[in-house]
């Protein structure tokens, strides 16, 4: 749900990320680009970007103002499994099945950090509330 909660933006199988308007309970819009069914999804404080991962192993991220993708973050080797969007927009933290947690920028697109210490597929990733942290969850 969006921050202003007029937007509800959902992630599907159907490899498609569905913006819908909450009050009339009407789909606005779909965003197609991924391959493979969209597995996690989040939108920047702003309300202005959606960013999806999928099982392509990709991340894009969406411009909700133009209904336009933006960019494609590559890097992930296997579905990405979760995503966390840093409070002030500027930092998305990934995780995925290929056991690793990457640190993007979300202006220039690239990547900052790649975390390798998992031994199995990493379930989920938030950035803490200060920016300071990214904290892991996995089954190891």
């Amino acid at each position: 749900i969006s921050a202003n909660g007029r937007r509800i933006v959902s992630a599907s199988y159907d490899k498609t990320v569905k913006v819908w308007d909450r009050m009339r309970r009407k789909e606005e819009f779909t965003l197609i680009g991924h391959s493979g069914a969209v597995n996690c999804l989040v939108l920047t404080t702003d309300d202005k970007r959606a960013i999806s991962g999928a099982g392509d192993f990709s991340i894009k991220v969406w411009n909700l103002e133009r209904r336009i993708l933006d960019a494609t973050l590559s890097g992930h080797t296997e579905a990405i499994r979760s995503l966390s969007v840093s409070f002030d927009g500027k930092r998305l933290a990934s995780s995925a099945n290929d056991n690793t947690v990457r640190v993007w920028d979300v202006e220039t697109q690239h990547q900052q950090y790649l975390f390798s210490l998992h031994k199995r597929e990493v379930n989920s990733v938030v950035i803490s509330p200060n920016g300071e942290y990214v904290i892991s969850c996995c089954n190891d």
